[in-house]
């Protein structure tokens, strides 16, 4: 031991606590890399505290066996783990606005869905239009960006 390092009771069990959870989560990488990618992880994601420093999330698997999906560190650990174990409920959720919002686009872009003509031949008639085509804008560019991000 150096002269800067100071011996303080329960130091080595620190240290060797901190070199079992180094190899748990090399443990852990590797069985994530040993996964096929390109699909999130099914099932249900949960964030739990690990230590006053920790927030993981993972997956239950069936048969007690969890599967890791992420850690959080930092002052917003707590939080950034909740979002992160909603990720599949979220894109559930992406992905039935986005059906929804293809079907209706689908009916107006087929003349079925059709805007009310009778007020036509009002002067202020584009004027008061211009926010239902800014809506239609919108809902089209978000269409398209998550049609883009899909994969993801």
């Amino acid at each position: 031991m150096s002269n800067n390092e100071q011996h303080t009771p329960g130091r080595d069990e620190n240290i060797q606590s901190l070199r079992r959870k180094v190899e748990e989560y090399k443990e852990r990488i590797r069985q994530i890399e040993n996964e096929p990618t390109g699909r999130p992880t099914e099932g249900e994601w949960r964030a739990f505290e690990e230590d006053e420093y920790t927030w993981l999330i993972d997956c239950e698997l069936g048969l007690n066996n969890e599967y890791f999906i992420a850690e959080c560190f930092g002052v917003d650990r707590q939080a950034n783990a909740a979002l992160i174990a909603q990720a599949p409920t979220l894109k559930a959720q992406r992905d039935r606005a986005v059906e929804a919002l293809k079907n209706i686009t689908g009916l107006i872009d087929s003349g079925y869905l059709v805007r009310n003509i009778e007020d036509d031949h009002k002067a202020d008639w584009a004027t008061r239009q211009l926010r239902s085509v800014q809506i239609l804008q919108k809902a089209y560019a978000a269409l398209a960006e998550c049609e883009a991000g899909k994969g993801e």
